[in-house]
């Protein structure tokens, strides 16, 4: 679990407890007994000997980062989520908790705070002076000053709490010292701390490789200020911490800066990583500081409005002077009995085969097929037209807004919080589609409102199969014979309170034989010529004959545009701004559809449905995913005799290019040529003609193993551009891919 909170308030209520005399708030600090207090004392100390010490000026008290991670099974969100109220209340750390790292602004100065109260401390206070304060101090010589040790900056060596939860009650395991924690001297800190064995390690420990790549999609981010102060116009102080979270890790970084104008510039920065699976996370402890008398000596300004972007003074400090002091330790969490309560997951790996064929001269479609977060399996199929921008966008996009949506589940996996996730991944996709043909569409770019993509996913999770469909893409399953005499894999339906989805619909139909496997559709095809989307349409814009125009039963349109009735993309026939004008002549203004219309015709929200436990059904072996291009030219019950036979054959590598060679031969036959013949037509307006552009995705459930170790593991085909040889007496090494997706 992670929270984050922003307090909106410059002065926080941490010292709410110590009214002031007069019963007025003013400025919250420091009492004589240490405690944080409120008062109506002048921002300076006083001459008299009043000890009231300020605190900072931009003081965010109620804004706190807290990485928890809970070991204790069966424990569901709410409860997790009810003790860590209970926890504010009587501050215990929760029972649920065996980790936890907590950032806020009382334990930041809580070790500021000592050094003024504590007799001991006192010595340690460190005093930095102005110029100005010098040659003040100078000509006031034998006028009975006091100096008070007064550390104005709000210096602190807080890294943040790691502690551990002792099983019940409300104590805390006691801490050895991280070897670069010198927060931990104070002895009531160490109490707090530990149980944790901190040792030193390498700069290993932070994978700047994995935070740097750029195909690791930022699941979580946030920059939580903990205070702020202008130092009196001498120079700025600040105490940040940002997080990253990311499918394979989380990253956090806490950042203390100084900077007192013509004195020095102070940056000291604590690094937490943690790799997801690893049983250890890594800390870097790094402080560095130059005075302006150095930066002088380099040739450097000394104007301080030279400094104020914190990110380019770490980069300049870094190369002047001495190296920074830094110091790399790990804490291992098996020992500690953090992360060893579940078993580790078991890596998942898929098998597939997958094959491309162009009818146009730049092929449309777009694939994916991936690992995204927690290890579960993604597979896209994308199908564009109109241009194959808008599948190249669902490709790339569509399964990582998967990932940021199944991230926000938390901990809920029910297959309805999945189904959810799914059709706000589909939505999300759509709106940034929309925003950016909107910019497009405002310079005069008018045919990208009609570009879209009708988007096929699915996603294996656990034991699970979950498909999303918005368009006239399919996915079948092939199993092996004899059917049983129950209905055959029937796809469960959403609630009613889920968009998108057809509660009352019938069991999925189209069982049909193929040699010794039979074939069930996974999906429903959107399209206008089917009988149940026309109506719909009819219905819902009344008195627009022209809602679905037919050329003929298999080539039936949306207002005379387009035959899918669900698809990313496709502005013009979702929003009234995107609409053409009347002149023809003017492509720049889009295409036009006259009066009477009244969009949206088509949407976005895909048709979802969950097969639970089908993996773990033996005679599940494998399922197709294919754009229409495909099912155009071939029967699910063909489709899935071909594959199947691929697969007896030993082959099952290549059963996607086995699958678009049938199809060819079916399309060849029916227009009286050999496939030779129609092979060698080039891609463009003469290929079109006869067909559309292919994709089959083969995915091998091997029986409904969970885990299925790799043949092989193949790249995806380059923007799915490839022009692949389907005769199947062409050498394998010529053919397209095949590879073992990996979880």
């Amino acid at each position: 679990m992670m929270m984050a909170s922003h307090d909106t308030s410059n002065y926080s209520e941490v010292g709410a407890g110590c009214p002031s005399t007069t019963g007025q708030s003013t400025r919250s600090g420091i009492g004589e007994e240490g405690a944080f207090a409120s008062g109506d004392h002048p921002a300076g100390l006083s001459n008299a000997g009043h000890n009231f010490i300020p605190l900072p000026e931009i003081l965010f008290g109620k804004s706190f980062l807290e990485l928890r991670h809970s070991a204790i099974p069966g424990r569901s969100e709410e409860e997790v989520l009810w003790d860590s109220k209970e926890e504010v209340r009587s501050g215990a750390l929760p029972a649920t908790t065996d980790f936890w790292l907590r950032f806020n602004t009382t334990g930041a100065l809580i070790s500021w705070a000592e050094r003024h109260v504590d007799t001991n401390e006192k010595g340690k206070v460190e005093v930095i002076r102005v110029p100005e304060a010098s040659r003040w101090a100078a000509g006031h010589l034998g006028a009975g000053l006091r100096q008070v040790r007064y550390d104005w900056v709000f210096g602190t060596d807080y890294e943040g709490e790691l502690l551990k939860r002792v099983s019940g009650g409300n104590q805390r395991d006691k801490v050895e010292a991280d070897p670069c924690d010198t927060l931990l001297d104070v002895e009531e800190r160490k109490e707090r701390s530990a149980g944790l064995e901190w040792e030193v390690a390498d700069a290993s420990v932070i994978d700047r490789s994995l935070l740097q790549c750029r195909d690791q999609p930022i699941l979580f981010y946030d920059d939580v200020t903990l205070y702020e102060d202008e130092l009196h116009d001498h120079g700025v102080v600040s105490l940040n911490v940002k997080v990253r979270v990311m499918p394979t890790c989380w990253f956090v970084l806490l950042r203390y800066f100084l900077r007192v104008d013509g004195v020095l510039l102070r940056i000291r920065d604590t690094r937490y990583f943690h790799r997801m699976g690893h049983e250890w996370i890594g800390k870097e402890s790094r402080r560095k500081e130059v005075t302006f008398a150095q930066l002088a000596e380099e040739g450097l300004s000394t104007r301080t409005s030279e400094y104020r972007d914190v990110n380019a003074v770490v980069g300049m400090i870094d190369s002047i002077g001495p190296p920074a002091d830094v110091c790399y330790t790990r804490l291992v969490l098996h020992d500690a009995g953090t992360f060893d309560a579940r078993p580790p997951a078991r890596p998942q790996r898929v098998k597939y085969s997958l094959s491309t064929y162009s009818g146009n001269e730049f092929i449309e479609d777009r694939h994916e097929i991936r690992e995204i977060v927690g290890g579960d399996i993604f597979c896209g199929v994308f199908d564009g037209h109109g241009g194959w921008q808008v599948a190249e966008y669902a490709s790339v996009h569509l399964s990582k807004n998967l990932e940021i949506e199944l991230a926000n589940m938390g901990h809920r996996t029910e297959s309805e919080q999945v189904i959810k996730a799914l059709v706000r991944a589909f939505e999300r996709t759509d709106r940034g589609v929309i925003h950016k043909v909107h910019h497009a569409f405002e310079i005069g770019l008018g045919h990208v409102a009609k570009v879209g993509a009708c988007a096929l996913a699915v996603l294996i999770k656990g034991h699970h199969l979950y498909v999303a469909n918005a368009g006239d893409c399919r996915a079948v399953i092939g199993k092996r014979s004899p059917p049983p005499k129950e209905k055959a894999a029937g796809g469960k339906r959403g609630k009613k309170a889920v968009p998108g989805l057809d509660p009352g619909a019938s069991p999925v139909s189209g069982t049909g034989r193929g040699g010794d496997y039979y074939a069930v559709a996974l999906s429903e095809d959107h399209n206008a010529k089917l009988p149940k989307e026309a109506s719909a349409l009819a219905q819902a814009h009344p008195g627009e004959p022209d809602i679905v125009k037919c050329k003929h039963a298999n080539a039936c349109y949306v207002k005379g545009r387009l035959q899918p009735t669900r698809a990313l993309g496709d502005a013009y026939l979702k929003y009234s701004e995107f609409n053409g004008r009347p002149n023809r002549s003017d492509s720049s203004a889009g295409r036009y559809i006259p009066p009477p219309y009244t969009p949206p015709y088509i949407t976005a929200t895909p048709e979802v449905r969950v097969y639970e436990d089908i993996l773990d059904d033996p005679s599940a072996e494998f399922v197709i995913l294919a754009s229409d291009g495909v099912w155009d030219l071939c029967s699910n019950e063909e489709a899935v005799r071909f594959v199947g036979q691929a697969i007896a054959d030993g082959d099952s590598m290549h059963v996607s290019q086995r699958l678009i060679a049938h199809a060819l031969q079916c399309r060849a036959k029916d227009l009286g040529m050999t496939v030779e013949e129609l092979r060698a037509l080039p891609p463009g307006r003469s290929r079109r003609s006869k067909h559309d552009d292919m994709t089959a995705l083969v995915v091998m459930l091997q029986g409904g193993a969970a885990g299925v170790e790799p043949e092989c593991a193949a790249a995806n085909p380059q923007d799915g551009k490839v022009d692949t040889s389907i005769d199947p007496t062409i050498p394998p090494e010529e053919w397209g891919e095949g590879g073992t997706a990996m979880g």
